[in-house]
């Protein structure tokens, strides 16, 4: 992360490894630490306990929320689309742990392919 100065003021700009990091944010860790939700393994993937449709792939990066007719690739896409955040502030919050939120989340553990 580095800080720019610009006309405007100052803007963070990101490195693409850590924009990697927040892409790669388990979102099972993610969503029980920024909203409380907890998750069960049904199958390949994992259902929420306070909203049954709301489901995370076995990567624990992927998602789709079948009421709400939503879906991402990961944590990021969830701030936009669903608490809809702007990717800036997005970003700060997996990333830098702006004033929203101050914890570490992990990555999703890595999935063999056969």
């Amino acid at each position: 992360m580095t800080k720019k100065k610009s006309s405007g003021g100052q803007y963070i700009v990101y490195t693409p490894e850590e924009l990697a990091q927040a892409r790669d944010t388990d979102m099972i860790e993610f969503l029980g630490r920024h909203n409380g939700y907890s998750f069960v393994r049904e199958g390949s993937d994992y259902r929420c306990k306070e909203h049954n449709s709301l489901c995370i792939r076995s990567d624990r990066k992927r998602w789709y929320w079948n009421s709400q007719q939503l879906g991402g690739n990961n944590v990021l896409d969830w701030l936009q689309t669903v608490e809809r955040f702007d990717f800036k502030t997005a970003c700060s919050i997996v990333i830098s742990k702006g004033s929203y939120d101050s914890r570490n989340y992990n990555p999703a553990p890595k999935t063999v392919s056969n």
